[in-house]
């Protein structure tokens, strides 16, 4: 990832945005930027699921085909990855459920936190960082 300096210090020209596009790359990607809130945010995270290769009309024995699954109504499943038939597939969803959870158990309601959600262009790889009580800085989720 490129220009990670940026990612400490909050844009405050783009606390206002809902979503901007950034000059930020991640492995040549482009990157967007959503804000909201934890709960706003939560449901632009996309979901992936895993189906079998095929090259040349024929499903390889070794490999599986990571797609992202539509966003809008109208969209497409995107493949993003090729990966081994080993891989673990695990939803960037399920990992913030499971912080949500787990401090919502420690008495910590995080979904009304300001947030910064960062997506690559495919969604494949993000970052999301909230805005604690009283503090200046976002941290990272």
């Amino acid at each position: 990832m490129e220009q990670a300096e940026f990612f400490q210090n909050r844009d405050t020209a783009a606390a206002n945005q809902r979503a901007r596009l950034t000059d930020w790359t991640w492995e040549c990607a482009n990157v967007m930027e959503l804000t909201g809130t934890v709960a706003e945010l939560f449901p632009q995270i996309p979901v992936f699921s895993r189906h079998p290769f095929r090259a040349g009309g024929e499903e390889t024995r070794y490999k599986d085909e990571i797609r992202r699954d539509p966003v809008k109504i109208s969209d497409e499943p995107i493949p993003v990855a090729t990966v081994s038939r080993s891989y673990s597939l695990i939803q960037h969803r399920d990992v913030l459920a499971s912080v949500f959870r787990a401090l919502k158990i420690l008495r910590i309601d995080i979904s009304g936190l300001e947030s910064s959600l960062l997506l690559s262009e495919y969604g494949e790889r993000d970052r999301a960082t909230a805005l604690a009580h009283g503090e200046t800085t976002l941290q990272r989720l």
